[in-house]
């Protein structure tokens, strides 16, 4: 019988096992020397997640962010694939995400979609991102779900991945219930990204994808066909909303790509949300600031690059804004983006504040505060006459 004593050295093995074949990975210097170290980590992860334990993966992964980044990037790298896929003798699965970018004036759809729809979707991406031979299976949960409904560790996403592979009753709608991954009402910002989460299953990885040799013109053709397939099935559930579906993409490369993207659909959507209200783009003027962290904040906690509309004819006020985390040393980019964007909405009239500002928040609703064209730092406030109850909150 093993001692409690004898699994804590086990366990503090393994952890710094993991560590020391990161490290040692990301000091090759060529692809010949990286191979026994990659079959080892490969070997090592995914032991650890067929056993349902993350536990010493997560304790090297903490031990390695600050001080060895590289290695962290390698572990991190081989940790998230064994959790997106499943190898066995049978056969390989895959965990993929299907993004939408959306705004509403009111709420963004977040639920449970009607089989025949999502049917639809698991064919498209069958034919379209596989080879399509007979042995491929494709499904798909049943929900569309919010950034925040996505599961928080690798042992999680795995769990969802085996859910998701597992036989189905009928073949012709390959729909699992994911119904309980949102166990929180969505936030109810105006503009948003969702999800559809499929699993696709076969007896060679190679059935998984398209062919390897095809050119990337066919590839960016089938992306685009899929997109407007998987819009059309959607489109019923999305009423009120506008919204484009994104190229699918292996689980975690989907969630980081979606992140990107919302950038730049938030602060288009901003330009028609704030000119549903009355306020063409010529009428406006967006006043952008760096609201960045004070000595007394969580060392963790990110600068955002905070964007408002203000009417001109009351430059006091905010009507709505988005709010984007950025990095120091992207700050002269970001800027740059933002003004590109909303001149290209055409929004001309920009502030483009020099000073920066205290990371602040509303005390009473949690949202964030904004620097009017005044450069005063003011919560936003929807025109007069204007009902709350038309008009979804900023993007928070």
């Amino acid at each position: 019988m093993t001692t409690k004593s004898e699994e804590l050295r086990a366990q503090k093995l393994l952890r710094d096992e993991l560590a020391r074949l990161a490290m040692l990975l990301g000091e090759c210097s060529t692809i010949l020397e990286d191979a026994p170290y990659e079959r080892a980590l490969e070997r090592l992860t995914r032991q650890a997640l067929d056993a349902g334990d993350d536990t010493e993966i997560e304790a090297a992964l903490s031990a390695l962010k600050d001080d060895r980044p590289n290695a962290y990037d390698q572990l991190l790298s081989f940790a998230e694939e064994a959790a997106q896929t499943i190898v066995t003798d049978d056969g390989v699965s895959l965990l993929v995400g299907v993004p939408l970018l959306t705004w509403s004036r009111y709420r963004n759809f977040c639920g449970t979609i009607p089989e025949t729809h999502l049917a639809r979707v698991a064919e498209a991406y069958r034919r379209l991102f596989t080879l399509n031979t007979e042995d491929v299976k494709v499904h798909v949960g049943n929900a569309l779900i919010a950034p925040e409904h996505i599961p928080d560790s690798l042992c999680k996403v795995r769990a969802l991945l085996t859910r998701l592979a597992a036989p189905v009753e009928d073949p012709e709608y390959p729909v699992v219930d994911v119904h309980d991954l949102i166990d929180r009402p969505a936030a109810a910002d105006f503009a948003d990204s969702r999800y559809l989460l499929l699993s696709v299953s076969a007896s060679s990885r190679e059935h998984l994808f398209r062919p390897a040799d095809e050119s990337s013109i066919d590839r960016a053709r089938a992306a685009m066909q899929f997109c407007i397939e998987a819009h059309d099935a959607l489109s019923l559930a999305m009423i009120g909303a506008v919204f484009e579906v994104q190229p699918p993409a292996a689980y975690f490369w989907a969630w980081r790509q979606t992140d990107n993207a919302m950038r730049v659909w938030s602060l288009k959507s901003l330009v028609d949300f704030v000119e549903c209200m009355g306020y063409p783009p010529g009428e406006v003027i967006a006043s952008a600031a760096f609201f960045v962290p004070t000595s007394s904040d969580n060392p963790e906690t990110s600068a955002e690059l905070r964007i408002g509309l203000t009417p001109r004819r009351s430059p006091d006020k905010v009507a709505s804004g988005v709010a984007w985390p950025v990095n120091p040393d992207e700050m002269d980019a970001v800027r740059e983006l933002a003004t590109s964007i909303l001149q290209t909405k055409g929004v001309t009239n920009i502030v483009f504040h020099e000073q920066d500002f205290p990371l602040e928040w509303c005390e009473d609703c949690g949202s964030p505060l904004y620097a009017s064209a005044q450069g005063l730092v003011v919560h936003i406030e929807l025109p007069e006459n204007q009902s709350s109850g038309s008009f979804a909150p900023t993007l928070n």
